[in-house]
């Protein structure tokens, strides 16, 4: 007995990927987009899905402005990437994959990292380690200076552990261009 399927061909590329020797600068409360294009190189027309997997961070900062896309063969479409992360994201390197579908099939795994660079003018000098002693109080200061040209507020924030308390002293304050806010911190591991 012989069996013969008969299904369409798949083969979709990504287009217009940028050359990655370091992760993409962003800043809280802008949005930056990475342009793609994706093209359809066989006779299966989709729906094609894409979407965002990666941390619940980056889940939530990132999205894909067109996540579902229908193409004839040979056509090609463009779409975004959009970052943006919020004022609270904290200030760190992010990886993340744009995943492609086709009925549950994975066509596409491309990976893109980020980097959530602090607020433009402002510059913040802490110690690059610090020891925290299991239930003892450590505490330690860091400077934030606004180097910009204009008047800013900040409000500090710590998120939650069920390993680590952080206390932050002023935990909000507005700072004149040129001015430095030393900040105290309080740390007790559980």
């Amino acid at each position: 007995m012989t069996i013969n399927v008969d299904a369409p061909k798949l083969s979709v590329e990504l287009l217009n990927v940028p050359i990655q020797d370091t992760c993409l600068a962003v800043t809280p409360g802008n949005t930056t987009s990475i342009p793609l294009i994706l093209k359809n190189n066989e006779e299966t027309t989709g729906p094609f899905n894409l979407l965002i997997e990666g941390s619940t961070t980056v889940k939530g900062i990132t999205k894909v402005n067109e996540p579902v896309l229908t193409l004839l063969e040979g056509e090609q479409k463009p779409f975004e990437v959009q970052i943006t992360p919020q004022l609270h994201t904290p200030i760190d390197n992010y990886t993340f994959k744009v995943r492609g579908t086709y009925q549950g099939f994975v066509f596409l795994d491309k990976s893109f990292c980020f980097t959530v660079q602090s607020i433009t003018g402002t510059a913040v000098s802490a110690p690059s380690n610090i020891v925290i002693e299991r239930t003892r109080l450590t505490n330690t200061q860091m400077n934030i200076t606004n180097t910009g040209s204009s008047r800013l507020e900040y409000a500090l924030s710590s998120v939650p552990t069920t390993e680590l308390n952080v206390q932050i002293q002023p935990s909000t304050f507005t700072l004149n261009p040129g001015e430095t806010q030393v900040i105290s911190l309080g740390f007790v591991s559980n």
